[in-house]
């Protein structure tokens, strides 16, 4: 094999696992979604920079873990978000109230 071939196996080696990991895109979508938004613009910026196949490469790991980190954040944010509206959404467990009265 010839070296660019092997380099172009190596970066799709490298980046499968960060863009088939743990993370689906029903349970995170905006991890996924950041992860390889991360991983486009970072090799769209390093080869825009001149860098050569190895910067590349490393620009796409590091822009897929900075952009899924960033992701999984807005993830985690959004079900925190949701669980408490649903906790507020209960209703009041052993109290009754009548319209026009406060519970106790």
């Amino acid at each position: 094999m010839s070296r660019p071939v092997l380099r172009c196996v190596a970066v799709l080696l490298l980046v499968m696992p960060f863009a088939t990991g743990c993370a689906t895109m029903e349970d995170n979508p905006k991890a996924a979604i950041g992860g390889l938004g991360g991983a486009a613009f970072g090799g769209l910026i390093a080869a825009a920079a001149g860098g050569g196949g190895a910067a590349i490469a490393g620009a796409v790991i590091g822009g897929a873990l900075l952009g899924g980190l960033a992701g999984n954040a807005l993830d985690q944010r959004d079900k925190r978000l949701a669980a408490e509206a649903q906790q507020q959404a209960r209703p009041f467990r052993g109290r009754t109230q009548t319209p026009g009265t406060r519970a106790r």
